[in-house]
């Protein structure tokens, strides 16, 4: 099953980001779409106070389980 994503979605990363600090299973807010299935999410505040925000593509997030078990 493809998933749908849309601005302001919440996801969770299928995948770790070193160079962010963002480890699998982080969950993030889409902030930003482009074409072709690409995302930009931010993940929050790392440990100087910054907003990460990763690139990412749609095979590299899901929807937020936590998400879709409220909506069921």
């Amino acid at each position: 099953m493809t998933e749908i994503f849309q601005l302001y979605d919440r996801v969770e990363s299928l995948v770790d980001l070193p160079a962010f600090g963002v480890k699998s299973g982080a969950v993030g807010t889409i902030v930003d779409t482009h074409p072709g299935g690409a995302f930009e999410v931010d993940f929050g505040l790392d440990a100087s106070g910054n907003i990460v925000t990763a690139g990412l593509d749609a095979s590299e997030i899901v929807v937020h389980r936590a998400d879709v078990k409220q909506a069921a």
